[in-house]
């Protein structure tokens, strides 16, 4: 295989019983085998190729998806593969912040990726208009089934692994968002690697997910991931998730899902709002892996979800914190699957410089870090003070990384690409370190809060603040703010 298009098509080919399904709250809505989502996608790679045809697309132009999940997601993403094009998956405006702010940031991204085509669904028709309007260049907009409706066929269009698979639009790693140009050689290498750190068979593999197909770790973790092992997966929308976290327990235990993952905060929205009494038949002791990524990963979350849900035999030691992100096409390290979970707890005078020196009297002022493991294979670390050389064991800099999934650069930014792309090596933007041969993450470089000369990383003040009733997990921000006064930053929360 050199291309996802190949590992699709092999999936649709090989494997007759396995499905991918769409889990509503009130049940499966729709499944569907990988032959018959296949042919959806060359349904609507014609349609794409008849654009391409009449001149209004080329090959390699971007295309704008903007789905719920749904199977029109699979459709337009794979289909535009087939054509040539290159898709690039979009937030929709379900209940995801402010609408305008909504449009404008949609409209300045297909401005950017110098995008002609959006395909969507017609629930999104009237703000996808509204993004229209503030786009200079002429943008045409098509309903998802609309395109399958095509009866005309084109050729094959030959596609190679250094092509451009999808772009990534990220926020996370690396601040504001930036279009990830990720190849299809990058992306199948992740993906490989990803399902063989699993260490299981690949027939014993079943997914649910409710990640949004937006995001990196929905994407090629889950689904990339299923359809690499020819697996069955069930997605769940993520808005149900939020509305209903139980939805996503349940739906493992009624699938006899051996694989799942999810962010921090969402192990802890399960452990806060899904009661005991609530539980009820569910059983967990079919699942595996539960990897966790995304965020900052904390003990206390996580050992308040093993509490409540080993009481529905779910196995503690599956718990898997990782560490990924979109310029590395996902994945970067993982803790040892199938062992327990590993954290540390340092001195927080030696953090402030820089510095790992591990504690055990707890009385003393301390940091509490998870591991997130070894870099996956092909793939090395090296902590740097800022650009310089890599700086030994048990010292906290800046985290760079290398390997065969890199991406290839930020669309049309080059000045972007060049500063976070040097010899052959990714500035990551996070603050680690490597003890006892494991990486810690210890914040975000250009988050850390400096008052009179110590650095403070914001998550642990962050995650001090989670056992009050009155917040909500991951809705707590720690910043510094600039005291004129005093000529130094105060610490400022927002919750």
């Amino acid at each position: 295989m050199k291309t996802l298009l190949d590992m699709f098509e092999r999936a649709a080919r090989e494997e007759k019983t396995n499905c991918i399904q769409f889990q509503e709250l009130d049940g499966i809505r729709a499944k569907y085998t990988y032959q018959e989502l296949w042919e959806r996608s060359v349904k609507v790679s014609h349609f794409l190729k008849k654009m391409i045809s009449q001149n209004i697309l080329k090959l390699g132009d971007r295309v704008i998806i903007i789905t719920i999940t749904h199977e029109n997601f699979l459709d337009a993403f794979f289909g535009a593969q087939l054509a040539g094009l290159v898709p690039v998956a979009f937030y929709p405006p379900v209940t995801f912040g402010a609408l305008g702010e909504w449009i404008k940031q949609s409209a300045d991204s297909i401005m950017h990726l110098e995008s002609k085509l959006v395909l969507t669904q017609k629930m999104f028709l009237t703000p996808i208009y509204s993004v229209k309007s503030q786009v200079k260049e002429k943008l045409h907009v098509f309903e998802i089934d609309d395109c399958l409706k095509i009866q005309e066929k084109f050729p094959d269009i030959s596609i190679k692994g250094s092509d451009l698979a999808f772009i990534q639009m990220s926020s996370g790693s690396t601040g504001r968002q930036k279009p990830v140009c990720i190849t299809h050689e990058a992306a199948l290498m992740n993906t490989q690697t990803i399902m063989e750190a699993f260490n299981m068979p690949m027939e014993e593999i079943r997914a649910v997910g409710w990640l949004p197909l937006y995001h990196d770790m929905g994407l090629v973790g889950i689904l990339f991931g299923s359809i690499f092992a020819k697996a069955s997966l069930t997605l769940i929308r993520p808005e149900h998730f939020i509305l209903r976290p139980k939805i996503w327990p349940r739906t493992i235990s009624e699938q006899r899902a051996t694989v799942s993952v999810a962010p921090n905060f969402a192990f802890g929205l399960c452990a806060k709002r899904v009661t005991d009494d609530s539980l009820g038949d569910m059983d967990l002791s079919s699942w595996k892996v539960a990897l966790c990524g995304a965020e900052m990963v904390h003990r206390i979350t996580m050992q308040a979800f093993m509490d409540k849900f080993s009481k529905v035999k779910l196995n503690p030691n599956i718990i898997t914190p990782v560490y990924g992100l979109a310029e590395s096409t996902l994945a970067v390290s993982f803790s040892s699957i199938e062992s327990p979970m590993k954290w540390k707890f340092f001195d927080v005078a030696a953090w402030e410089n820089h510095e790992a020196v591990e504690v055990l009297d707890l009385s003393r002022p301390h940091i509490e870090t998870v591991s997130v493991g070894k870099a996956l294979k092909g793939i090395k670390l090296e902590i740097r003070w800022e650009q310089a050389k890599a700086v030994g064991e048990g010292k906290i800099g800046q985290l760079w990384i290398s390997g065969p999934s890199l991406m290839k650069e930020y669309f049309n930014n080059p000045q972007d690409s060049q500063a976070i792309l040097v010899d052959g090596y990714l500035n990551t933007g996070d603050l680690g370190l490597i003890y006892e041969g494991e990486l810690y993450i210890a914040g975000r470089a250009k988050e850390l809060i400096i008052i009179c000369g110590k650095n403070y990383a914001p998550s642990p003040i962050e995650h001090s603040l989670y056992p009050m009733k009155e917040l909500r997990e991951g809705k707590v921000i720690a910043f510094g703010d600039l005291n004129t006064s005093l000529g130094t930053e105060s610490l400022g929360i927002m919750a």
